[in-house]
């Protein structure tokens, strides 16, 4: 069956290395996640060879930068560490190779051609040759750029795999692991509709409507793509270490919120915002038991009302549903959160899971801040009482 365009683009629409930080590799990533390695050079460096002769240094793209740091990087990082029991402990990472000593002669710029001496891609280098505006080998700028994307592709995906690991500066037995495999997202020529392939070997002109595919399927054979194939301790170890003071204002519901992270954490999308609606759909059903006991409830118009509906009567008799400062988004919260379970697709969801597990969290928040003032409320008038006179 030959290969759509909407293939290519899935995979070209993928997250992209360089949008991770070190940590968010350890923290964001999901297990079996893929993300994009575009490795086509765009940009130069300006860069002095003597006192009076300015060139530029080719760089490579922002994703082979990323990739750099994450094969040389010795960086200390913040993560939660489990064993330790403590959100924000500093790993010190270790290279995921053995550093080489280089000949640095090989990137001298040449005298005569610029093309005829340029250095090849080398792991956890940034540049890529010296280009010299004064020679006018400018036309050969694109042919040249996807040399250079191939050498780097070529010799990334060389790795095949690849860990990253990093100690506990408090105890240097604690250690977290990340294992990472680099794969060929390539389509095969022969795979392409007949269309396609008369444009791609130059047999046709391309019209408007192959445009696009065309130019996708180009930038594709400069990628590849980095997928996360395990990780320890688990992104759920990690996640679930500042959830137990939720405990007590969940209750039964608790397991549900667990579960959640748990699923998230395993790459699952669109099932893991099942069980953070389940929370909210809890939350607001307690709010509504209560307000059922206030005078002037109305509870016939509360069950023919919408989610968004529901959420306002409550919150006019003192609920606490969204806090104030996400007041906003209150129209738009649940409607967003049913349409990611039941359209977006699993990639979209596992992305959108952070920002309305924040919401959750930001209620759960309020909440316990509720119940500590009311507590202390208590505290203090009993207190105040007891004084006799």
């Amino acid at each position: 069956m030959a290969v759509q365009f909407e293939q290519i683009k899935k995979i070209l629409n993928r997250k992209h290395l360089s949008e991770y930080s070190l940590e968010q590799l350890f923290t964001d990533m999901g297990l079996y996640e893929d993300v994009l390695l575009d490795c086509l050079p765009a940009k130069t460096s300006p860069t002095y060879i003597s006192e009076d002769r300015l060139v530029e240094e080719l760089i490579v793209s922002d994703d082979v930068a990323a990739f750099n740091e994450l094969w040389t990087s010795k960086a200390a990082v913040l993560l939660t560490c489990p064993s330790c029991g403590k959100s924000e402990m500093t790993f010190n990472l270790k290279p995921a190779y053995k550093p080489k000593q280089e000949d640095k002669s090989k990137y001298m710029p040449s005298e005569t051609n610029i093309f005829e001496k340029q250095h090849k891609y080398c792991l956890g280098r940034n540049e890529l040759g010296i280009v010299d505006d004064s020679q006018e080998n400018r036309e050969n700028w694109e042919e040249f750029c996807r040399r250079r994307a191939d050498d780097c592709k070529n010799t990334i995906f060389a790795i095949t795999d690849l860990r990253k690991e990093g100690n506990c500066s408090l105890d240097y037995s604690h250690r977290y692991i990340s294992d990472f495999i680099i794969i060929d997202p390539e389509i095969d020529y022969n795979n392409l509709p007949d269309n396609i392939k008369k444009v791609v070997c130059g047999e046709k002109e391309k019209d408007e409507g192959e445009l696009e595919f065309v130019n996708a399927y180009n930038k594709l054979k400069h990628c590849l793509i980095i997928r996360k194939i395990g990780q320890f301790p688990s992104q759920a170890e990690s996640q679930l270490l500042d959830t137990s003071k939720y405990r007590k204002v969940l209750r039964d519901k608790y397991k549900d919120y667990t579960l959640g992270i748990q699923l998230n954490a395993s790459g699952v999308g669109a099932g893991a915002l099942v069980y953070l609606r389940r929370i909210f759909e809890g939350l607001l059903e307690e709010s509504h038991q209560r307000c059922v006991q206030l005078e002037n409830w109305d509870e016939a118009v509360y069950k023919d009302a919408h989610v968004d509906e529901k959420i306002k009567m409550v919150e006019d008799r003192n609920e606490i549903i969204l806090p104030k400062e996400l007041q906003a988004i209150r129209k738009k919260f649940y409607g967003a959160l049913s349409k990611g379970i039941h359209e977006l697709p699993e990639n979209e969801c596992k992305e959108l899971f952070p920002a309305f597990r924040y919401v959750i969290e930001s209620v759960l928040d309020a909440r316990i801040a509720k119940i500590e003032h009311d507590k202390k409320r208590n505290e203090m008038m009993k207190v105040i009482n007891s004084i006799k006179g």
